[in-house]
């Protein structure tokens, strides 16, 4: 382990050139090309004014455990715009101006060993950020912001934000391997647009704090993709703000979900590509401004605890809707309309209706897993359910303060389940058919008499 300096402004960094590379700051080159093992400093010593330092295309020249960039006393430090890559096994410390990298030029973290921090100074970088050392950890001292076009991607090892907010153009994380992302009170902001801006696999992540990520694209070009993979569950859904843009959002994937979701500043168009449904374990909340697309895959509530609201602003859910939650409450603050042949399916958890309010579906499944409670947002005071036609039949269902109406038949037969909580009209709460048939045919069948 050693430190090197770069020392008489512009010469390329490879693995053969030694002569810009010194032991002292300021002092004579011709020392050994620094390794994974060794500090490396760009100061204001390495040359009195502006300089270039050409980097090779590749991904093993450019090695050192701590990297340390400042610009000199005059000008600017330039590493050029090749396909190569800086690969640090330790910190990162980086001066707010007097520097351009090369927006081909790569930071990959790859330290294997915990306590390693970067510090930026508010820098904005032109290149991507990718953290890839197993048992690694790396801890923000200050917020990092990397170009719109530009990711941070999160391949193995441990990423402390640390209150701090990380600011880069798409997030990818969309392996398999152990990695832990660690929010604090801070976020990631995803500046990117006509892209895949998050491509996310749940499957041995480990998430903590706030969970907090932001859209702020404010155009109207293009697609923005929210690409949730593979097996998303409450304990590693993130919150996701779309806070800006007339254009596209649209979120797709295996298994995709949210905890909240919330479309509050946009004014764009929402879409569910094909797929599977998308699981919110937390909040919905969409905008006046914003349009739903038809989808013929929609959204399933999956809360565990508290209260899930939903607020339409005025919308119409021409997309399915699935309450499946295993304890917290889904509240609908304002009347939910769901397009004609759309399925409203309630199954589990505990749906609370606004008082006062017509809510209307193509069609209410209403089939308790192991059941399912209704009820106003006043008790005492009802709210209707509106189906036009055919017939719904409830099955381990309790509810109070309901209207059923609509022109279906509306059945909570007992012996299905099902519980009169009080203050219901429209609903049949008598045995079902089968229940009747079988009543009246033991009793035939005792009053029948016999002959001996």
């Amino acid at each position: 382990m050693a430190d090197r300096y770069w020392v008489g402004g512009a010469g390329t960094w490879n693995s053969a050139n030694t002569a810009n590379w010194s032991d002292t700051s300021g002092g004579a080159g011709g020392f050994s090309v620094p390794t994974i093992n060794d500090d490396v400093y760009f100061d204001l010593l390495s040359s009195a004014v502006g300089y270039i330092v050409t980097t090779p295309s590749d991904t093993t020249s450019m090695l050192c455990r701590s990297l340390n960039v400042a610009g000199p006393a005059t000008g600017t430090l330039t590493f050029s715009n090749t396909n190569s890559t800086v690969r640090i096994s330790g910190n990162l410390t980086h001066a707010a101006a007097g520097v351009v990298w090369g927006s081909s030029v790569g930071l990959v973290f790859v330290s294997t060993t915990t306590g390693n921090t970067i510090t930026t100074n508010g820098f904005l970088f032109q290149n991507s950020h990718v953290f890839n050392g197993v048992g690694g950890e790396w801890t923000l001292q200050d917020s990092v912001t990397v170009a719109s076009n530009r990711a941070l991607t999160l391949t193995n090892g441990s990423l402390n934000l640390n209150g701090n907010t990380f600011t880069c153009g798409l997030f990818s994380s969309n392996v398999n391997t152990t990695r832990t992302l660690a929010f604090g009170t801070g976020k990631i902001v995803l500046t990117g647009n006509n892209t895949s801006v998050l491509s996310l696999s749940a499957v041995n992540l480990t998430v903590s704090g706030s969970r907090r990520i932001e859209l702020n694209y404010a155009g109207a070009v293009g697609t923005r993709t929210l690409g949730l993979v593979a097996s998303v569950t409450e304990d590693t859904a993130f919150d996701f703000y779309v806070l800006a843009g007339t254009d596209i959002v649209t979120t797709t994937g295996n298994a995709r979900g949210a905890r909240d979701l919330d479309f509050t500043g946009f004014a764009g168009t929402y879409t569910m590509n094909p797929g599977t449904t998308v699981g919110i374990f937390g909040n919905l909340k969409f905008s006046a401004g914003m349009t739903l697309s038809a989808a013929t895959i929609g959204l399933e509530f999956r809360g565990s605890t508290g209260t899930q609201t939903v607020t339409a602003d005025g919308k119409t859910f021409d997309f399915p809707v699935g309450v499946a939650s295993t304890g917290s409450i889904v509240k609908f603050v304002e009347a939910l309309t769901l397009g004609a042949t759309r399925t409203l399916t309630l199954t589990s958890g505990t749906v609370e209706f606004l008082a006062g309010s017509t809510n209307t579906a193509g069609t209410f499944i209403i089939a308790g897993s192991p059941s399912i409670t209704l009820q106003s947002s006043i008790p005492g005071t009802q709210y209707t359910l509106s189906q036009a036609s055919n017939t719904v039949d409830a099955t381990n269902m309790t509810v109070s303060d309901s209207n059923a109406a609509g022109g279906a038949m509306w059945n909570a037969y007992v012996d299905q389940g099902n519980t009169d909580a009080g203050n219901n009209n429209g609903w049949d709460f008598g045995a079902s058919p089968q229940a009747s048939y079988e009543i009246t045919y033991r009793l035939r069948s005792f009053s029948t008499p016999r002959r001996f």
